[in-house]
């Protein structure tokens, strides 16, 4: 179920609305329609499955509306969507934190395409001034959002005024605009290219499904490796949801060997980039057949056949080995802005936090 609250903000002729709840507002639909490129993350699907699968979270959406379109009307009612922006907030007794991206992924306002120039950029505006004025409160502990490149060099002196502390994520990509042969002469390295073809003479097999059956062997190499990098490994129910209503746009990337699946790549479509967002692979066999390899390439294959202009490979995440495969890869480096408002009561509680955590009896 979706609520509604009043208007939240304003700027010249656009009207930012608020909406609560797993569901999006109505008209984000016909957001989603009118936007040239929206990601996967922008889909209803995305922050359906996050609500429901993590404690404690509730989706929220801020709505932009060009209230001054002839005809509109006054108020919300017949002002069309201009631009939006979906957040996750969580709960914590009277507290709160709100974060527009989870586990690695990017959050970013989804524009309609047909704007003139100055609304959109009014529209936007208006979405980050909401965005403050509903995050500004001493019962809100920490505003996060993670950017692509593109809007982390849009917002960013936005945010800073409003006392935002930005931290530079590298991300390694592998740009695709030339073809799949292109990628694999120019920018795979020539070992890696030996280890995939190695792979395949000794009999390696490569897939892609949607099918959540997937999860059934890939899940507890995910678990495992989850383990081995300390964090904690995202609900398997989310997983597979995200696999079942993604409309194709949520695929595995799969390797197997005398029909053992040896690992996976769990990807999605974010505009014009697919994303490898999650990886697991049978360590023990990782020196004769070379799974990581031949999933970084299945992906990249995959990734051409659908048209896309990037492979996403993600952050290292402070693993050193991972970082190094990636640039071993050929991937190269971009920079995304991951960016962090504390109120006083979010300094105070992270401060016990951290006193917490080094106490010892």
């Amino acid at each position: 179920m979706t609520t509604s609250e009043p208007e939240r903000g304003r700027r010249g002729p656009v009207v930012v609305s608020v909406a609560r709840g797993a569901e999006p507002p109505a008209d984000w639909e016909t957001l989603l329609a009118a936007a040239p490129a929206p990601g996967f993350t922008h889909r209803p699907i995305w922050t359906r499955a996050l609500a429901e699968h993590l404690p404690g979270r509730e989706g929220v959406w801020l709505l932009a509306r060009d209230g001054a379109r002839p005809g509109a009307g006054r108020g919300r009612r017949g002002a069309r969507p201009a631009a939006g922006l979906s957040l996750l907030e969580t709960r914590r007794g009277p507290f709160r934190v709100v974060e527009g991206h989870f586990d690695g992924t990017c959050g970013a306002p989804l524009v309609a395409g047909d704007l003139p120039e100055d609304l959109a950029r009014s529209a936007v505006a208006a979405l980050v001034d909401a965005l403050d004025a509903r995050t500004r409160n001493p019962l809100n502990l920490t505003t996060a959002l993670h950017l692509p490149a593109a809007w982390d060099r849009r917002l960013a002196p936005s945010l800073a005024q409003m006392g935002f502390r930005r931290t530079e994520v590298a991300v390694a990509v592998m740009p695709l605009s030339q073809g799949l042969e292109h990628v694999e002469y120019n920018l795979l390295k020539k070992n890696r290219r030996n280890e995939r073809n190695k792979a395949l003479r000794r009999g390696c097999v490569l897939d892609v499904t949607d099918d959540p059956a997937v999860l059934e062997a890939w899940y507890p190499l995910y678990r495992a490796a989850a383990r081995r990098w300390g964090t904690e490994p995202i609900d398997r129910g989310l997983l597979a949801d995200l696999l079942a209503g993604g409309g194709g746009e949520v695929f595995c990337t799969t390797v197997s060997f005398e029909g053992q699946l040896l690992g996976a790549h769990f990807n999605f479509v974010d505009g014009d980039t697919v994303i490898a967002w999650l990886a697991a692979s049978a360590r023990e066999r990782s020196k004769e057949l070379f799974p990581s390899t031949l999933l970084v390439w299945a992906d990249l294959e995959e990734a051409c056949r659908r048209g896309a202009a990037w492979l996403d490979l993600g952050a290292h995440g402070g693993q050193t080995g991972v970082a190094n495969f990636k640039k071993l890869l050929g991937a190269e480096e971009i920079v995304r802005g991951s960016y962090v408002r504390h109120s006083a009561g979010g300094r105070v509680w992270r401060t016990l936090r951290r006193l917490r955590r080094g106490w010892r009896p």
